[in-house]
């Protein structure tokens, strides 16, 4: 009885720990749930009131059906919070395990992710969508996208 009581004590101890670190998983996979899914966009900067800041976003607004075609999401980072741009829901939230690496430790910074999950640039000013589009559009797996895109539409 004793044996049987503590085996169960044992178990329920281990379903919890189990729970717990699936919730802790989840927490830190913001980004992870993109890899080989979205191309990340990650504008790190120290004030979202900065003109740089504010042509950035207006330059990758006005350019959203781009982004989509290219399967990229955007998030801005500051020091305290993070969240994704161009939704219905722009909240900020508590910055992820994942994105803490691209907290900003300069004014301004824009980096590309690409689907396996590589940083594929980083610079400190605007970067234009037609140059964006560019880089992306000579990766190996953009260039396999379009070649299947073609072949469905052909």
């Amino acid at each position: 009885m004793a044996a049987s009581l503590g085996y169960e004590i044992v178990v329920k101890k281990l379903l919890l720990l189990g729970l717990l670190q699936m919730t802790f998983a989840a927490y830190g996979q913001d980004l992870v749930q993109h890899r080989w899914n979205h191309r990340v966009i990650i504008i790190s900067v120290e004030n979202t009131q900065s003109q740089i800041y504010q042509d950035q976003i207006e330059e990758l607004a006005t350019n959203l059906s781009g982004l989509n075609e290219r399967k990229l999401v955007v998030y801005t980072i500051t020091q305290s919070a993070f969240r994704q741009e161009f939704q219905s829901l722009m909240d900020w939230n508590a910055i992820p395990t994942s994105f803490q690496h691209f907290q900003p430790n300069v004014p301004f910074q824009i980096s590309l992710i690409g689907l396996d999950g590589g940083v594929k640039l980083q610079q400190q000013t605007v970067l234009n969508c037609p140059s964006l589009y560019a880089l992306i559009d000579g990766m190996p797996m953009r260039r396999a996208e379009l070649r299947q895109k073609n072949r469905d539409e052909g």
